[in-house]
């Protein structure tokens, strides 16, 4: 949750939104309800393309972090 803040504001990191959507959508995906509402927030500055790569980084960090977990 902190990194999509962190990229949705580019704080310490270049503001990438689809960078800060994957990890609200990692966030959210794991019960994190503040992240819903920011996943939301910058989906909503993101076209179609961007939406797509960011739905597959998201993909990818969620089966990586959990991959880990096992």
């Amino acid at each position: 949750y902190n990194l999509g803040l962190m990229y949705a504001k580019g704080e310490g990191v270049p503001q990438d939104d689809a960078e800060a959507y994957a990890w609200f959508a990692v966030a959210a995906a794991n019960g994190h309800e503040q992240a819903k509402d920011n996943l939301a927030m910058v989906k909503s500055r993101l076209n179609q393309d961007q939406l797509a790569v960011a739905q597959q980084r998201a993909t990818q960090l969620f089966e990586q972090i959990n991959t880990k977990k096992k």
